[in-house]
């Protein structure tokens, strides 16, 4: 419910503070459906971040 009034980068970044440890060990089209964005746009604001 807190992800419905975060802009779409906001619960990506949520996500890496709450759960540094295991961004890299499960799929990304996961990580997507949990924060709610589509995995090609968790995609874009990955390489955007970094």
């Amino acid at each position: 419910m807190d992800n419905l009034s975060l802009t779409a980068k906001q619960p990506w970044r949520q996500f890496c503070q709450t759960h540094p440890d295991i961004i890299q060990e499960i799929l990304q089209k996961l990580i997507a459906i949990h924060i709610g964005v589509t995995p090609e746009f968790l995609s874009k604001i990955r390489v955007e971040g970094s």
